[in-house]
């Protein structure tokens, strides 16, 4: 048998949750609609007693007060219980009024049932009104009222035996077994409907409740994804800037760039009054000189996170560490005012910090500060490794002004001094020409010591509550003493470095983003906890597979979502911080040591957990408000509103039969279909034994024939159900008209219409339609062909209402239209068991006159049942579109969700390679020694000929290194260059590395540095080609290589980064800033490996800063005794 739904405990008499929470939950959610089938419940009751009042007032029989007195009391109660339900919020109230109401609707029709006189000829409600008022009470125990489907069977078995005993008790009593078997036959048809009923309205229930869960959980991890990449984007770029790239409404976009008609989409901007600060570590050789790496970028963590507290605390936006080098501005990519108070504030604290630094680490270190004020381009370049950063000459002019400083003062120019706040500062002209470089002759600079007001040390207040901890990767972090507990994402690498930068050898005013042609190493912190940084931060490691409730697998627990193969599957509920999240979980379900039963513990421990938290997000998303309402749908047919969703309701079986039997579940389309069917074929199997027992002998033949042919065609169609159920045998496009709308749509209301025929076969019969008794019998037998319209609930509801509308028009001409003549005497004709049936004529005959009177009591009888099963239609049809909505709800928020994952796995593919996103999956930090990459810096380097700001202020120009850095990013995406990784382009330097997953294994063992010096040969022949579509205008491509051991690593916080440093990574640098224009320099380490496949020729010794004398070669080209890469 199917599951009934996810996470039931698989008891069909009681579907429920697996958990008392989810359970609470459900019901919870699920009170105001409960609420309002009672109410409907209770309206119709009250609806139903008026027309009784009504009708016993009018016709004032002999037993009428009786009847009348119990429809009133039945009429106030319910009233009364109707205004409660308006007035209660809790469940558990509810179910009272629903017992409450159970009590007083069994009572009454009991009462009914057992009042009147000792004679059915003389009663004011004919038996025939009696059993159609039970066929109403049970269907609305079964189907209106929040009541479990096995306490409906028991109320409703209880009910229908303690009428059977009245009957049969009460006078004339004189029943045989045949008149008993009889009755039982017609209550069993409507207990065995209803409780059907039941069943599938409860399942239905849970399981839309289930979908609304996962569309609400769908929709905060779209929320959260949505979040995810607003922060990776936010990683590499300002807030203001990064609005252009946050496309949340248009997830089938490319998130960041795309080409359009022959450039690329440049997202870049001008700024006037921008302040640019630079500042240099001095001293910084001589203490890195003794210490190893990892002390190094300890060092440097603890000073730069120091720095990162201030550009919050200055309205600084840093744009990168260069080495050794720190530079931010002010004023860019938001406007502000005091710009120049803020970087020269800025420079002053910077300064005040490296002193403080001093003390506590013991180093002799000093800051040299430049600031310039002027215009910057500013924007992202490229279209890998991307990252936010300034050019212009004024950026140039800032770095300059840094290089020709004085330690521990702010180096200002004079447009930096014009827009100081008056008597701010302790300023004085720079008048030392030993410091004037070029760049800088003829200009007036100043520099600024300090405030006049001599302000405290900005971070004295840091440091009354931080103190500096130890990180897993030897990292000193400086962290708040009141929040003990690191967050993950405190505990990533955040100093890793860039090799040693030289002095800028060109001052000329050409574009800058800070490029020095080579780098010392430099890295980014974590900013001390005291600070409240406003900066994103992307936390790596909290988004893994298996990390939360709603991505674990769907069989054991959660929120059967489908898992998708991404790196980051966190949901962040609320009230589940990321520091706190399990992570024991994953360690556990690693183990191969635990036992079965500690497993078992563990996973309900945790399915527990899971469900507070979904039961809380439920609470906050007001699920009990969303479980209907939303659901858009036309109040006269049903349709939904939107055209494509009623198209793919109607397609919704077609989806059905792609689903795995073992998938299958109590309400897919193909189970429902066979469910229904087989409650037709037992409605008419057990309908045409009670018309073959009352109906007579010398009629059965015309009578049987019509039951065969409807029996055959039952049979048929019941086969059908099964094997399309449950096997695969029939051919695939007959499966697909079967479950298709229109052809299910006939197969169902041939189904119901086929009792129809058989009961009316006989009642028409002129020579029986004046026999009280078969007149009785067949009244009977018409209350469940009507009943009966209940059944299919997928169907639409208007169609089997029009039938069933139909059937009762049919009906009561036939009993009010006397087109043969009654014969209220005949019972000569009619079988033995018609004579006695139902207590009709046992004691005598009836009277025209009371015959006529149960026919007008019929038409009430029909109508108010009508009504009832329109009206239970209309509901079973509204949930049934409703959990399809949820559902659809559900996989349109997957969808999104699924698109936005891939979108913010480009994003992280564009800051970190994948195999570090593998790492930070089990890891909360990454930094990993290589023992032999390739490294180059390849840098355009007449590129500031080419840059002029006289027109656009330098932007076109700024275009054609997009456009040609972007051709490069693209030949990263070819297979032969799958090792080598784009670390990041500094100006118009371009930076890359080869060797750097350690777990990608050839049988070369140096073919990824092949391999990178086969993308530097492509990187020409695009600059190559590149130059031939440029006018009167050639770049020139001049290249450092270099390889040997490094270390690479993920730096930043609120710019995260994978960057690369160490020895090889300098003299890469330098091979590349003493190099050749239009050459591949190479070191002699690197020739020696390359010479197999690569010819070079020896350019000599040149001087190395830091290095001394260096024997390098340049590159002539391929070697021609083997096959190469094409």
């Amino acid at each position: 048998m199917p599951k009934l739904f996810d996470r039931a405990t698989g008891n069909i008499f009681m579907p429920q949750f697996d958990s008392e929470i989810l359970e609470k939950s459900y019901r919870h959610a699920t009170f105001m609609q409960a609420k309002r089938h009672v109410q409907y419940a209770l309206c119709y009751i009250l609806l139903a007693c008026a027309v009784w009042i009504a009708y016993f007032a009018i016709g004032q029989d002999t037993d009428w007060i009786g009847f009348l007195i119990t429809a009133s009391s039945c009429f106030a109660v319910s009233l009364g219980l109707l205004m409660m339900t308006c007035y209660i919020n809790r469940p558990k109230h509810l179910k009272w009024i629903s017992w409450i109401l159970v009590v007083i609707l069994c009572g009454c029709s009991i009462a009914a049932n057992a009042a009147g006189g000792s004679d059915d000829a003389i009663r004011s409600m004919s038996p025939i009104a009696r059993f159609t008022v039970t066929a109403e009470v049970l269907l609305i125990i079964y189907t209106a009222l929040p009541i479990t489907p096995l306490i409906c069977l028991v109320i409703g078995v209880i009910f229908s035996i303690v009428q059977l005993v009245v009957n049969v008790l009460l006078p004339p009593g004189n029943y045989n077994a045949s008149i008993i078997i009889s009755w039982v036959f017609l209550h069993l048809c409507v207990h065995i409907l209803g409780f059907h009923i039941s069943i599938v309205t409860e399942v239905r229930a849970h399981s839309t409740f289930w979908r609304v869960c996962q569309s609400i959980i769908a929709k905060q991890r779209l929320e959260n994804e949505r979040k995810l990449k607003e922060n990776m984007i936010l990683s590499v770029m300002p807030k203001l800037f990064a609005d252009k790239f946050i496309k949340t409404e248009d997830e089938n976009s490319q998130i960041l760039f795309k080409k359009s008609s022959a450039f690329r989409e440049l997202h870049m901007m001008r700024m006037d009054n921008v302040s640019i600060l630079y500042a240099d570590i001095v001293g910084f050789t001589r203490m890195s000189s003794n210490k190893r790496a990892d002390e190094l970028v300890s060092l440097l963590n603890n000073l730069f996170s120091r720095f990162d507290a201030l550009t919050q605390k200055h309205n600084c936006e840093k744009i990168a560490i260069l080495g050794d080098c720190y530079y931010c501005v002010s004023g860019c990519p938001e406007t502000v005012s005091s710009h120049a108070d803020d970087t020269v504030d800025m420079g002053l604290d910077m300064i005040v910090a490296i002193q403080k630094f001093d003390e506590d680490t013991g180093n002799d270190v000093n800051m040299r500060v430049g600031v310039h004020t002027g215009t910057v381009l500013c924007g992202v370049l490229g279209v890998k490794r991307v990252k936010f950063d300034v050019w212009s000459n004024d950026v140039s002019l800032a770095n300059t002004m840094e290089a020709g400083g004085e330690p521990g003062f702010v180096h200002a120019t004079q447009e930096t001094y014009d827009n100081l706040s008056p008597g701010k500062y302790r300023i004085r002209v720079d008048e030392n020409p030993g410091r004037r470089r070029e760049g800088l002759a003829g200009m007036t600079t100043y520099l600024i010591s300090g405030k006049i007001d001599n302000q405290n040390d900005p971070l004295s207040s840091l440091d009354k509550n931080s103190r500096n901890i130890n990180s897993d990767n030897g990292i000193n972090i400086t962290t708040n003493k009141n929040n003990q507990e690191l967050k993950p994402s405190d505990r990533l690498p955040n100093a890793l470095l860039h090799p040693v930068r030289p002095s800028a050898q060109k001052t000329s005013r050409a574009p800058s983003s800070g490029v020095r042609t080579s780098f010392s190493n430099g890295g980014k912190a974590n900013s001390p906890s005291g600070i409240d940084s406003s900066r994103p931060s992307i936390d790596i490691s909290t988004h893994r597979s298996g990390s939360t409730i709603e991505e674990r697998d769907t069989s054991d627990v959660r929120f059967n979502l489908p898992r998708e193969s991404t790196t980051y599957d966190a949901l962040n509920v609320p009230g589940v911080g990321a520091g706190t999240r399990r992570t024991s979980r994953s360690a556990y379900r690693r183990s191969s040591h635990s036992s079965i039963f500690s497993r078992l513990i563990r996973d309900r421990s945790h399915r527990t957990e899971d469900d507070k938290q979904l039961a809380d997000l439920l609470r906050e998303e007001r699920a009990d408000e969303t479980y209907f309402v939303k659901t858009k749908l036309n109040r006269l047919t049903l349709f939904f509103n939107t055209p494509t969703i009623e198209t793919e309701y109607r397609r919704d079986g077609l989806a059905d039969l792609s689903q795995p039997f073992s998938k299958m579940s109590y309400g897919s389309l193909r189970y429902s279909f066979f469910l229904d069917t087989l409650i037709s074929i037992s409605t008419f199997a057990m309908l045409s034994g009670f018309l073959f027992l009352v109906t007579d002998v010398d009629k059965l033949e015309a009578w049987t024939i019509i039951f065969i042919v409807a029996a055959v065609l039952e049979i048929i169609i019941f086969i059908t159900a099964v094997l399309l159920a449950f096997t695969n045998v029939l051919p695939h496009k007959f499966q697909l008209m079967c479950v298709s709308w229109y052809p299910r749509h006939i197969i169902s209301l041939l189904l119901v219409i086929l009792p129809v025929l058989i009961v009316f076969t006989d009642f028409t019969d002129c020579s029986r339609i004046g026999d009280v008794n078969a007149f009785q019998a067949y009244c009977t037998a018409a209350t469940i062909i009507i009943v009966h319209h209940c059944n299919f609930m997928r169907l639409w509801s208007i169609a089997k209402s029009a039938i069933a509308c139909l059937v009762t028009v049919a009906l009561l001409l036939t009993v009010k239209l006397d087109y043969c003549v009654p014969n209220p005497n005949l019972i000569s004709t009619a079988s033995p068991l018609t004579t006695t049936l139902l207590s009709t004529v046992s004691a005598g005959t009836i009277s025209p006159t009371q015959f006529d009177k149960w026919k007008n009591e019929r038409i009430l009888d029909v109508i108010l049942l009508v009504i009832l099963v329109v009206f239970l239609n209309w509901l079973f049809e509204v949930a049934v579109r409703v959990n399809f909505n949820s559902s659809l709800e559900a996989m349109k928020h997957r969808k999104k969700n699924a698109v936005l994952k891939d979108q913010a796995t480009d994003l992280l593919a564009n800051i970190f390679p994948d195999h570090v996103i593998q790492r930070l999956n089990t890891s909360q930090s990454y930094s990993q020694n290589i023992e032999s990459a390739g490294v180059i810096f390849a840098s355009l380097v007449n590129f500031y000929e080419f840059y002029s700001e006289n027109f656009a202020g330098g932007q076109e120009c700024i275009r054609v290194l997009h456009e040609l850095v972007s051709e490069f990013d693209e030949l990263l995406d070819k297979e032969e260059f799958k090792k080598v990784e784009k670390i990041k382009t500094i100006g118009s330097t371009f930076m890359a590395a080869a060797g750097l997953n350690s777990d990608q294994v050839d049988e070369e063992p140096d073919q990824h540095l092949f391999d990178l010096m086969e993308f530097v040969i492509a990187m020409q022949e695009a600059v190559t080609k590149f130059n031939q579509d440029m006018l009167q205008f050639d770049f020139i491509l001049r290249v450092g290589y270099n390889c040997g051991p490094l270390t690479a690593g993920v730096i930043g916080t609120s710019k995260m980064m994978y960057d690369i440093w160490g020895d090889t990574v300098n003299i890469a640098s330098r091979m590349d800033s003493t190099g050749t224009p239009g050459r591949v320099q190479v070191s002699e380490r690197a020739n020696r490996v390359l010479q197999p496949k690569f010819d070079f020729e020896y350019r000599g010794q040149i001087q190395v800063k830091g290095k001394g004398n260096m024997r390098t070669y340049l590159l002539k080209g391929r070697r021609t005794d083997f096959d190469m890469i094409n």
